[in-house]
């Protein structure tokens, strides 16, 4: 059995969503990684800045000109470095904003 290679595989997939979506492959090149862990949780690595923050909605720059914004309920920021921030409480929605 061969091991898959996931990085190589999460690149074709990428590759195939900006594709059908037809957004240019450049555009995420100096954006920051959001990983969910949960619908309750998320990591955002390397952040340009938090833009509006309450427990409804939040709003971080992630560079290249586009804003993550979170909506959902008990929205908080509970970690904060220069080079992370997590997002808890229940995250309904994602939308990317110009």
């Amino acid at each position: 059995m061969h091991k898959l290679d996931t990085k190589s595989n999460k690149n074709k997939i990428r590759d195939k969503v900006l594709n059908i979506l037809q957004i240019p492959d450049n555009i995420f090149s100096n954006v920051s990684p959001i990983d969910f862990l949960s619908n309750k949780e998320v990591l955002i690595q390397d952040s340009k800045g938090i833009l509006e923050y309450d427990n409804k909605a939040i709003r971080i720059n992630i560079g290249s000109g586009i804003i993550a914004k979170f909506t959902g309920r008990n929205l908080q920021i509970t970690s904060l470095s220069d080079k992370n921030l997590t997002i808890t409480g229940y995250i309904a929605s994602l939308e990317f904003l110009q």
